[in-house]
């Protein structure tokens, strides 16, 4: 089997599951994000044993606060359509890239606004990462697609050994 590397920004998938849910998982994320010259965000999980909060300086900066993660859903949303429009028809509308670290959020991994940053996010330079525990969050509906669109992984535990046979 062929070794697969770990997701880091720029890599040719767009979008990627992680694992686990941590302060150092997503703090190292954050720290290559930032040294790629990428803004980020998080939506922390919504269980009170996994949240981020208060633990990291760089990872408390990144969240969004339960009302403002609404906010920035919604303007993630109309970027990505702004930056895809743009994209599509005249080759521009990159910007900055974009990292929104998403937890085992139940309201907001099941938004449908995700599916639309999950399926225009390559081309509007706007990334997803999600908890690898999250995909049993997803509704059949989002589902399918939405695991269709995740492709890359940061997910040590789950990272080929090379000692794998083919």
């Amino acid at each position: 089997m062929a070794e697969q590397a770990q997701w880091t920004p720029g890599a040719n998938q767009a979008h990627t599951w992680i694992a686990p849910w941590s302060t150092e998982t997503i703090g190292e994320l954050l720290r290559e994000a930032d040294a790629a010259g990428w803004t980020s965000y998080i939506i922390d999980s919504d269980r009170g044993d996994k949240s981020l909060s208060g633990h990291d300086d760089r990872i408390t900066r990144a969240i969004a606060a339960p009302g403002a993660a609404d906010q920035l859903l919604e303007g993630l949303q109309q970027q990505v359509e702004t930056r895809f429009r743009s994209h599509r028809d005249d080759g521009t509308g990159s910007g900055t890239p974009i990292l929104l670290v998403i937890g085992e959020s139940a309201r907001y991994c099941r938004d449908p606004r995700l599916l639309t940053l999950a399926r225009l996010g390559r081309a509007a330079d706007i990334h997803l990462a999600l908890d690898l525990d999250a995909e049993q969050l997803l509704t059949h509906a989002l589902g399918t697609e939405f695991r269709d669109n995740i492709l890359g992984t940061r997910c040590p535990a789950l990272a080929p050994t090379g000692n794998d046979t083919p």
